[in-house]
């Protein structure tokens, strides 16, 4: 299962972390896998790189974490808004491959 963890702060999102692997098909052709990976891997592509604003760490096999200041552009927080928004549909969707974790803060 994919679990997505986020936590928001001020409702500024502050935290997002995608972990695991879906399991709905055999490898190489899991859609949600390759739909979820679309969505990170797009929204990371499309934030502004700033080390000192948000701070992105990916491993190999299924994991993605980004810690952003509660003071990153207007920009970025539309994109990771918007990431979320498409991986809850896709958990609304799967709900048995997918999960949205919310903590109160990171």
């Amino acid at each position: 299962m994919i679990k997505v963890t986020y936590s928001q702060v001020n409702e500024k999102m502050t935290f997002l972390e995608v972990k695991g692997h879906a399991y709905s098909g055999e490898p190489g052709k899991d859609l949600v896998c390759s739909a979820v990976s679309a969505i990170t891997f797009g929204g990371l592509n499309a934030l502004t790189p700033n080390q000192e604003m948000i701070q992105i760490q990916v491993k190999d096999s299924g994991y993605v974490k980004i810690k952003a200041s509660e003071s990153i552009s207007l920009k970025d927080q539309i994109i990771l808004e918007t990431m979320l928004t498409q991986l809850k549909t896709i958990a609304h969707s799967y709900p048995q491959n997918i999960k949205i974790i919310r903590k109160e803060s990171e």
